[in-house]
């Protein structure tokens, strides 16, 4: 492949991203320019992902598209994140219930990465694409995440986060961000009102997987108004469907755990 190794695998990661965006077959020509890559490092490296197998090409039309290999990849993740493809169920019942911008996420480094998101059914809604980040302290995720660390450990990840400039606020302080961790401790759930954008709101609830997975948040977001009038609503419906995919995701892994033996 072209150029560095890093650099190589940066770019296999940013055409498959294309596909997922485009959702239809493309060209060398189309890749290239849209990416901004030399051609004959597109074409090097799209004839490359051919011969392994995670691109096709149609000859006739010279087109490629991802194959179902790509697919077949990430077959495993939502039993390991999510303890099964119920966790997301739910979480598509909390858009239908709420019409407000519902999320999963997960805790990457001292961020909060949306790893799913159904927008909101409202002419206003928050719109935030999948895989963006977050910093964990001061969101609402990312205070649902901390809230089931001990004062120390969230400690210790303010230190890595404030090292980075990975908080919302700069000019709050621990014990700021701290009694607002313990404070969704005593309610089961978290608070965040204008924090990344104005006139924005947003409650999490986390859904701990204790398996093999990561711990899982799920959120919802919207006009800052329209969540503080419903916060009660949604935040009860969000601890029920939390303590549902809880149970589903331990049976889950029960049966996946007997299945290895």
């Amino acid at each position: 492949m072209p150029g560095s190794p890093v650099k190589s695998a940066a770019r296999v990661a940013e055409i498959l991203e294309l596909f997922a965006e485009e959702r239809r077959p493309l060209s060398a020509t189309q890749i290239s320019k849209t990416l901004s890559y030399p051609k004959s490092s597109a074409n090097l490296l799209l004839h490359t992902l051919v011969e392994c197998g995670w691109l096709s090409l149609n000859t006739e039309s010279m087109l490629f598209f991802p194959t179902l290999r790509v697919a077949a990849l990430g077959d495993w993740l939502p039993s390991a994140l999510f303890g099964g493809d119920s966790t997301e169920a739910l979480v598509k019942e909390l858009w239908e219930k709420s019409q407000e911008t519902s999320t999963l996420s997960i805790p990457n480094g001292v961020r909060m990465e949306f790893v799913r998101v159904h927008v909101g059914t409202f002419p206003i809604s928050l719109n935030l694409p999948e895989g963006t980040h977050v910093p964990m302290f001061g969101t609402a995720v990312g205070t649902a995440y901390l809230q089931t660390h001990p004062d120390d450990a969230v400690e210790r990840l303010y230190s890595r986060a404030e090292a980075e400039s990975a908080l919302t606020d700069p000019d709050r302080n621990f014990s700021d961000y701290l009694t607002e961790i313990r404070q969704a401790r005593r309610r089961g759930y978290a608070v965040g009102y204008d924090r990344l954008l104005s006139d924005t709101g947003a409650l999490g609830v986390c859904v701990f997987a204790g398996g093999p997975g990561n711990t899982v948040v799920m959120g919802a977001g919207g006009l800052s108004s329209r969540i503080a009038n419903s916060e009660v609503r949604i935040s009860k419906l969000m601890r029920q469907l939390a303590a549902r995919a809880q149970k589903q995701a331990t049976a889950g892994w029960r049966r996946s755990e007997l299945r290895s033996r």
